[in-house]
């Protein structure tokens, strides 16, 4: 059996934490270590039980989960950070993403879909429905995110089906309906994506759709 991924909660309402603990404490692949109400407490907690995954809400009373956020990954820089939040300012995911966070899950959305989301940015993945993804890259498409240079090192190499994936994935679309758009496989699109991120220099479809339309790749 494989070892359960940890998990901390950061939330400053107890009837919350105490929801999302009986909700992750039924999955046996994960592991809640520690809840915390407030930054003080979260950062602690961080430090002493580095977890593979903080649940962190952005309004946490007094305190701003984006300052939590800034502390989590300077003290435990190996735990991947999940956003849970009814906030629905999209500026404020912006900012969430760019300080480091690997998801984004609404407060409004089902329960199987933070249990899946913890799952996937523990391994590193990102997780955005394509809702946020649209929202993201309209908030990119405003002048003071426009390059001033056409000159993009790695673009060149694309080659004009690497540059069909790139076109879809800023459309938001995963890897089975890319492969059913271009009539290709799913390994296929696979060895694609590996190929452009490393071209590219991107970790991951987030940070190839973020960079596409910093660079006007969307478009091509």
């Amino acid at each position: 059996m494989s070892v359960p991924i940890t998990v901390l909660i950061v939330d400053d309402h107890s009837v919350v934490r105490a929801g999302l603990s009986l909700l992750l404490a039924s999955k046996p692949n994960l592991r809640v270590v520690a809840e915390a109400a407030s930054r003080e407490v979260a950062k602690k907690i961080a430090a002493e039980t580095r977890p593979q995954v903080a649940v962190l809400d952005l309004m946490l009373g007094g305190d701003d989960g984006l300052d939590v956020l800034a502390d989590l990954k300077a003290l435990s820089p190996e735990t991947k950070v999940l956003i849970l939040t009814a906030v629905d300012d999209s500026s404020v995911h912006v900012q969430a993403v760019r300080s480091g966070a690997l998801g984004i899950v609404h407060k409004s959305h089902a329960a199987e879909d933070l249990v899946a989301a913890i799952e996937t940015v523990a391994r590193g993945q990102s997780w955005f429905d394509r809702a946020f993804v649209t929202t993201l890259l309209a908030a990119l498409q405003s002048p003071s995110h426009r390059p001033g240079s056409s000159s993009i090192p790695g673009v060149d190499t694309l080659t004009p089906r690497e540059q069909e994936v790139i076109s879809l994935v800023c459309e938001g679309l995963r890897n089975r309906a890319i492969a059913d758009r271009l009539t290709i496989s799913e390994n296929t699109v696979r060895h694609h994506l590996t190929s452009i991120f490393n071209k590219l220099k991107v970790n991951d479809r987030l940070e190839l759709a973020v960079f596409s339309q910093k660079h006007g790749l969307a478009r091509r």
